[in-house]
């Protein structure tokens, strides 16, 4: 086989941007970024994902999720306020971490963010792949 046909031969081209999005994903993870809040990365559906963080401790309003120029940025900061006439509470033990975190993972350009959720301590992005019309396959009519 020449390398001329090798060009053409690629079964899993619709399936491949994703899994470069995560192995990506993973390269950027282990070198500069740290791994808290710990986090998993699924396969939910034939074009569904999910990204989910444990942000035990965090809430809504302590958590913020962008997407600029296909990279998702997640950042956390808990905001603590005592409000006039209470004290602020006195840690026997301080066991849940409360610090700051960003983490970001750079998307493919197919790739989607389509809703995020917190729940029971874990936050959830769900993600879709959306692949154009023109790279989906085509059957061509034999006659």
């Amino acid at each position: 086989m020449s390398l001329a046909n090798l060009a053409f031969i690629r079964p899993t081209q619709f399936r491949n941007g994703f899994e470069e999005a995560f192995n990506e994903i993973e390269k950027h993870l282990s070198g500069t970024q740290s791994k808290y809040p710990p986090h998993d990365v699924l396969r939910v559906g034939d074009n569904r994902y999910q990204i989910v963080l444990a942000i035990a401790g965090f809430s809504k309003k302590d958590i913020s999720v962008t997407v600029e120029d296909s990279v998702l940025t997640i950042t956390g900061a808990k905001i603590k306020t005592v409000s006039d006439g209470e004290t602020a509470p006195v840690y026997i033990y301080n066991g849940i971490s409360h610090k700051s975190f960003k983490k970001t993972f750079t998307l493919q350009p197919t790739i989607r963010v389509v809703g995020a959720k917190v729940e029971d301590g874990l936050l959830t992005i769900d993600l879709e792949e959306i692949i154009p019309d023109a790279k989906k396959p085509v059957t061509i009519a034999i006659e």
